[in-house]
């Protein structure tokens, strides 16, 4: 996952990978400075940016709409009979759904691929490491959130990496659904997708050191 309009010192600190000279639209003959390549990079992404915005405007929509049934909110308009009341309906089937749900106790089985492998004791241990991973990341105490967006949006996005580097304990954070931008590229389920772009926002004073430190 990438950060909207990265800084560079963004990319410094989260190991960003520059794109290869082609993916920006330059031969190498014309990469005379790393600045260079640092603005082809911003211009790229910021290209995306406005890419995935675009097309995300309907899916956005539709997650406001969605928000509005779940609040029973209504716009300022005369109704007929003067009806200014909204069962809260959407509210109450979420909120009475969503607790089940989460207190449910997720069992993760490793399959075997092959006939050889039904009786593999490595099968057990591979169980076990997986509850490992679900303890360390929390997976217990944030899948509330995950469940939630998916009971609202119809979709929930959770974002998984190491904390630290790939010798620490497995990270988890739910994303928020407004924050997402999507390669327009990508197919079903985005399991094609190039790139995703996750929005994030950060106090003036922490940019304004991040620029003098760059």
């Amino acid at each position: 996952m990438y950060k909207a309009y990265v800084t560079l010192q963004d990319m410094a600190e989260e190991k960003i990978m520059l794109p290869d000279a082609e993916d920006v639209g330059l031969a190498d003959k014309d990469l005379k400075s790393e600045e260079d390549t640092n603005q082809a990079t911003l211009s790229l992404w910021k290209k995306r940016f406005d890419q995935a915005e675009k097309f995300r405007k309907p899916v956005i929509a539709k997650y406001l709409r969605m928000y509005k049934l779940y609040r029973a909110y209504r716009d300022a308009v005369n109704y007929a009979y003067g009806t200014n009341i909204m069962p809260p309906i959407g509210l109450e089937v979420i909120e009475t759904v969503k607790p089940r749900l989460a207190s449910a106790k997720i069992n993760v089985n490793i399959l075997p691929k092959q006939k050889d492998d039904i009786n593999s004791p490595s099968l057990k241990r591979w169980d076990d490491l997986i509850e490992y991973d679900f303890e360390k990341m929390m997976f217990d105490d944030l899948k509330i959130q995950w469940i939630n967006a998916m009971l609202l949006y119809g979709n929930g996005y959770a974002q998984l990496s190491w904390a630290g580097d790939s010798d620490g304990d497995p990270f988890l954070e739910i994303v928020d659904n407004w924050l997402l931008y999507f390669d327009p590229t990508a197919g079903n389920r985005l399991y094609d997708s190039n790139w995703e772009i996750k929005q994030s926002f950060k106090p003036k004073a922490i940019l304004k050191k991040e620029e003098d430190v760059s």
